[in-house]
Protein backbone atom coordinates (compact mmCIF):
# COMPACT_ATOMS: atom_id res chain seq x y z
CA UNK A 1 0.00 0.00 0.00
CA UNK A 2 2.86 2.31 1.06
CA UNK A 3 4.30 1.69 -2.40
CA UNK A 4 1.20 2.16 -4.42
CA UNK A 5 1.35 6.07 -2.25
CA UNK A 6 4.94 7.05 -3.07
CA UNK A 7 3.94 6.03 -7.04
CA UNK A 8 1.46 8.42 -6.59
CA UNK A 9 3.05 10.76 -5.34
CA UNK A 10 5.64 10.50 -7.60
CA UNK A 11 3.44 10.72 -10.96
CA UNK A 12 1.84 13.79 -8.74
CA UNK A 13 5.32 15.57 -8.77
CA UNK A 14 6.63 14.80 -12.51
CA UNK A 15 2.99 16.41 -13.38
CA UNK A 16 3.87 19.61 -11.50
CA UNK A 17 7.59 19.58 -12.60
CA UNK A 18 6.39 19.14 -16.12
CA UNK A 19 3.87 21.93 -15.64
CA UNK A 20 6.18 24.98 -14.11
CA UNK A 21 8.59 24.13 -16.05
CA UNK A 22 6.25 25.12 -19.33
CA UNK A 23 4.68 28.05 -17.66
CA UNK A 24 8.64 28.91 -17.20
CA UNK A 25 9.44 27.91 -20.64
CA UNK A 26 6.23 30.20 -21.53
CA UNK A 27 7.47 33.26 -19.39
CA UNK A 28 10.65 33.14 -20.91
CA UNK A 29 9.84 33.65 -24.35
CA UNK A 30 7.01 36.15 -23.15
CA UNK A 31 10.36 38.24 -21.98
CA UNK A 32 12.47 37.53 -24.70
CA UNK A 33 10.02 38.97 -26.97
CA UNK A 34 9.48 42.18 -25.32
CA UNK A 35 13.42 42.51 -24.93
CA UNK A 36 13.35 42.32 -28.64
CA UNK A 37 10.69 44.95 -28.95
CA UNK A 38 11.95 46.73 -26.54
CA UNK A 39 15.93 47.28 -28.20
CA UNK A 40 13.82 47.67 -31.70
CA UNK A 41 12.06 50.56 -30.08
CA UNK A 42 15.40 52.08 -28.47
CA UNK A 43 17.13 51.45 -32.03
CA UNK A 44 13.95 53.34 -33.87
CA UNK A 45 13.95 56.26 -31.38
Amino acid sequence: AYQLVYQQVVCVVQKLVRDVMAIVVVIMRFKMNIFVVLCHCIKTA
